[in-house]
């Protein structure tokens, strides 16, 4: 009967190991759902090759999912909502990695931050296979899952300010490759040219403008030196650069 007893439990844990990992993938799925939704469906595509990339990191996340559910077993301490909490951050970062390896510069063309998707459904995964061996722990895990990714979600959203946009105008007799020549970015320098992240028209009715952003912490002086290499060009008339108090602090 004890045997019998010890197998059920073996079972159920094992059944509780795989509601856990597909919580992983469900969560980590629902926040880039709720990401796309909140910016008027753009890049709704997205979605479905996500998803697959979810149930896949839901897979590979059981055998830890496993080590914290016997940890929780055997000590049935809160400090496990702390392990299962900083397992989860780990395991998200690692597959981010994991999953940028194999896609390269392609997981870039998803429409969301697949890296706060991911340690966000980790950690609702990993403090969840803890809560089901040790449901009294449910309280403190609910506001720990909770806690952590928008603490995550913090931190990316400063990591990835980008600094102050500028409008470069150019003069009424500028040829077409010269207008060219610009768009194309030749008119910096290789190493700079990376920090540019996007350019688009900017007319003010009187004049041909052309709006720069710059890539997530760019720096001070890398913008700088791009703007100097535009107001350098003999057909730019002017490099309009204000930049929002509220952009002040960045690097």
């Amino acid at each position: 009967m004890a045997a019998e007893g010890v197998r059920l439990e073996r079972v159920t844990n094992r059944r509780g190991a795989v509601g856990s990992c597909a919580l992983l993938a469900v969560v980590s799925w629902g926040v880039a759902f709720t990401y796309v939704a909140r910016n008027e469906w753009f890049d709704v595509h997205d979605l479905r090759p996500f998803a697959f990339w979810c149930i896949l990191a839901g897979a590979v996340a059981y055998p830890t999912v496993r080590w914290i559910q016997r940890w929780a077993a055997s000590s049935g301490t809160a400090a496990i909502l702390g392990v299962a909490s900083v397992t989860g951050v780990a395991f998200g970062i690692a597959w981010t990695f994991f999953v940028m390896l194999i896609l390269g510069g392609w997981i870039g063309g998803f429409g969301f931050p697949v890296l706060l998707c991911w340690i966000t459904g980790s950690v609702f995964g990993h403090v969840g296979s803890a809560v089901f061996v040790r449901p009294r722990l449910l309280p403190a895990a609910a506001g720990l899952a909770l806690a952590l990714p928008i603490s995550t979600g913090v931190v990316l959203a400063w990591l990835s300010a980008a600094p102050p946009e500028a409008v470069v105008y150019l003069r009424s007799g500028a040829t077409a490759d010269e207008v060219r020549s610009f768009w194309d970015e030749s008119f910096t320098s290789v190493e700079d040219r990376r920090f540019v992240n996007t350019m688009s028209a900017a007319d003010d009715g009187a004049r041909r403008g052309i709006r720069l952003s710059f890539q997530p912490r760019t720096s001070k002086e890398q913008r700088a030196r791009i703007l100097s290499a535009a107001r350098s060009l003999p057909f730019v008339e002017e490099v309009l650069d204000g930049p929002s108090p509220s952009r002040e602090d960045w690097p």
